[in-house]
């Protein structure tokens, strides 16, 4: 079980996915998505960015507001530019799913460049978030990740998201931005005895990769990068929780690195520049 965290401390996964914890984020500043790559001046495509919110009873009334007020000022138009980045949002209980034909979201939610009619609908949507129910965090890392997969006339990578594209560009980054204020537990009401795993069979909380995905060896999305899990290089990365099996059960760190290694869309060239570039040995 993991205990709830009462008092609201924003943190972040950012996956693209890599992941990175984000300390309590108070007021919005610019977001540094880079879009040149290291030793170019080369403007890249605008990346494709979700935003994952927790809108769970723990946030309480002032985590909702503090939620609202980073929200609004990280991403109004003078800290994001119109078109400088591609958003798609959701949230736990009121927005969940991506695009979402929730009251809360009315389907509007899904990638397009962030300008006009998408900045308001966003911001908009911001303004009814609300806290109450439970926090299944498992459910928004899958919903983003396999949001990113979709393939056809809906996949967030077409240039128009909606339009056909046979050819979409090779180079776009994604960010997966997931905002909550501690440990997860299930969607069932916290009066029930299946508040913390009830939903276990469930598509969201249904184990993939044998559970333990970081704790065992694979190969990358590139097809040909091998990544061990017990080498000196490695194991800042893996542990040895999640399991397998009928009742198994990933970690979110689990997700978010299945996302990471898996190539989202194996008809896309890989053509992702890396925004550090880096040789050598590292002693860790």
């Amino acid at each position: 079980m993991m205990k709830k965290n009462n008092s609201f401390s924003l943190r972040a996964i950012c996956a693209a996915i890599s992941i990175l914890w984000i300390p309590s984020i108070a007021t919005g500043a610019a977001i540094p998505f880079a879009q040149y790559p290291a030793g170019s001046s080369a403007r890249e495509p605008a990346p494709n960015v979700i935003v994952s919110v927790d809108d769970s009873g723990s946030m309480g009334a002032s985590g909702i507001v503090t939620l609202k007020d980073a929200l609004k000022q990280t991403f109004a138009d003078t800290n994001v530019p119109d078109g400088r980045i591609r958003l798609a949002w959701q949230s736990m209980n009121r927005c969940a799913g991506i695009p979402s034909s929730s009251t809360a979201c009315g389907s509007k939610n899904f990638m397009k460049p962030l300008a006009g009619a998408h900045r308001t609908n966003f911001l908009t949507w911001v303004d009814t978030l609300t806290h109450g129910n439970g926090t299944p965090a498992h459910i928004m890392v899958r919903n983003a990740g396999d949001y990113l997969k979709t393939t056809g006339v809906n996949s967030p990578w077409n240039s128009i998201p909606g339009t056909v594209d046979n050819a979409p560009i090779a180079c776009r980054k994604a960010f997966h931005i997931f905002m909550t204020d501690g440990g997860w537990n299930s969607s069932e009401a916290s009066t029930t005895a299946n508040h913390v795993d009830g939903d276990r069979k469930k598509t969201g909380y249904t184990v993939i990769g044998g559970g333990n995905i970081d704790g065992n060896n694979l190969t990358l999305g590139d097809g040909t990068t091998g990544y061990t899990a017990d080498s000196n290089a490695t194991k800042i990365y893996y542990d040895q929780w999640g399991f397998g099996g009928t009742d198994g059960l990933n970690t979110i760190s689990d997700l978010a690195f299945y996302y990471w290694a898996t190539d989202l869309q194996s008809t896309i060239a890989n053509n992702v520049k890396p925004i550090v570039k880096k040789s050598g040995d590292e002693i860790f």
